[in-house]
């Protein structure tokens, strides 16, 4: 099981300006900070005997065969950019309510989490234990 935690970001100023599909063409500025309040994600492989290879739960539960069936679009982008076929439980949880945090957790920690599952598989394949 891999598990990663990210800081909660609060933006005063600017927010979404600082993507590059926004300040490439008209520049950004942003004011943001980060809070002692957490938002995590955990990532695992399934046993094989669900009736279903990927499980999603944030503040919804999806449960689907197919990368092209998941509805949150981070996951689903992360999964396909990873390359990870193999059935996958992956769980968001966050210190604050739904009603006070985004109900996304950032893309980039979707990613990280999918990337230490990616690479903790080659790492047992090829010998080395972790």
């Amino acid at each position: 099981m891999i598990i990663s935690r990210a800081p909660f970001r609060v933006s005063f100023f600017g927010g979404g300006t600082d993507y590059p599909a926004w300040y490439r063409e008209h520049g950004g500025a942003v004011i943001s900070s980060s809070i002692n309040k957490y938002c995590y994600i955990t990532c695992r492989y399934l046993p094989p005997f669900h009736d279903f290879k990927f499980l999603v739960r944030y503040y919804k539960r999806e449960e689907t065969q197919t990368i092209d069936d998941i509805v949150h679009p981070s996951v689903r982008e992360c999964l396909r950019a990873m390359e990870i076929n193999r059935g996958v439980d992956i769980v968001h949880h966050a210190d604050l309510p739904r009603a006070r945090a985004s109900a996304r957790a950032r893309p980039s920690l979707w990613a990280c989490c999918m990337r230490s599952m990616r690479s903790s598989t080659r790492c047992r394949a090829s010998g080395s234990s972790r």
